[in-house]
């Protein structure tokens, strides 16, 4: 990522993300996230991890 990525008031940004691994055992997956500016550079990187929680059948 550059450090200058940056985005301006009224531009377009679009975010997006990708499964980046899934745990049956813990019931989690990973996530890689981001935030794109028009000119399609990642203004924020980002993650995060999702566990399931409830009765499995």
């Amino acid at each position: 990522m550059n450090a200058a990525s940056h985005s301006y008031a009224g531009e377009t940004l679009r975010a997006g993300g990708r499964v980046s691994r899934i745990d049956p055992e813990r019931s989690e997956v990973g996530l890689e996230l981001e935030v794109r500016n028009a000119r399609d550079e990642v203004i924020t990187p980002g993650a995060a991890v999702v566990r399931f929680g409830g009765t499995r059948a």
